[in-house]
């Protein structure tokens, strides 16, 4: 008892130990927050809503103005506009899905953001926001292109292949990166896309697939009843430690620095600057 109250008070050792839980603290207590905190509907709800009638948040309206302009010289025109309302807790996300049909391209325009209520009204909180071109082929490949600076929390999936350009904010450029992935990575006959009448249970059924895929890698499991995804103690402890300094920083930098070559590879450089 001496010995442990000596140790107790000498500072180096008192500042070494607070030390250790402040960098520990978070590979350790995060994951037990999302074990307990996290949960996706097994369904998520998707409502499509007349922006001119219900119009989105200021900052999310420009965002959606400017992809609309980019984008329709290239072909692309709006098929709907969506809400998933709190499918994270506390959380919202508006997307506008554009379609281009002579390529058969899609292109998602995603916004997460926060709301706060107040008595001076409701304070919007942006969290997040990035386009994304998705392909489907016929023997159930997926190739995606986003300039999003989200990194992903989940395991990757054999029939999927992302790619990320987080430097290319200008979806018409992001778009020619996108089709140059198809170049180098297609190999089969293009899906093509989905009706316009059809265009929100499609997503919504690709949502339901991209959950229901983490399941068999061990990061998700269905609750009791089936109405709720909730992580694993695998998928807590590696979602969470997948956002955590410095593993966020290194993965990040990867990506930008694999993104970079790429672009060099194909002659695209020059559009590191859109």
């Amino acid at each position: 008892m001496q010995i442990l109250w000596d140790y107790l008070h000498d500072p180096y050792i008192v500042v070494g130990f607070v030390l250790c839980l402040v960098v520990a603290g978070p590979y350790v207590g995060l994951p037990i927050i999302v074990k307990s905190m996290m949960k996706n509907k097994a369904v998520p709800e998707l409502v499509e809503f007349d922006p001119e009638a219900n119009p989105p948040p200021r900052d999310v309206d420009a965002f959606f103005a400017r992809t609309i302009r980019e984008l329709r010289p290239e072909g692309f025109s709006v098929a709907c506009h969506i809400i998933v309302p709190q499918q994270i807790p506390n959380v919202n996300a508006l997307l506008m899905v554009l379609e281009n049909r002579t390529k058969r391209d899609l292109a998602l325009t995603v916004v997460m953001f926060g709301s706060h209520k107040t008595e001076e009204g409701t304070t919007v909180r942006m969290q997040s926001q990035h386009v994304q071109f998705g392909a489907e082929f016929v023997d159930g490949m997926e190739i995606n292109t986003t300039n999003s600076g989200v990194e992903s929390a989940f395991a990757p999936v054999p029939n999927k292949r992302h790619f990320c350009f987080p430097e290319v904010q200008n979806a018409a450029a992001l778009y020619r990166i996108h089709q140059r992935a198809l170049q180098e990575f297609a190999g089969v006959e293009r899906r093509p896309v989905p009706a316009s009448d059809n265009m929100l249970q499609t997503l919504q059924a690709e949502m339901i697939a991209e959950m229901a895929n983490q399941v068999g890698t061990g990061y998700l499991t269905l609750n009791a009843d089936g109405s709720y995804f909730f992580p694993t103690w695998k998928g807590a402890f590696l979602m969470s430690w997948k956002q955590v300094w410095p593993v966020k920083a290194i993965r990040s930098a990867i990506r930008v620095r694999r993104a970079r070559r790429l672009m060099a590879q194909w002659g695209m450089s020059d559009l590191l600057a859109s």
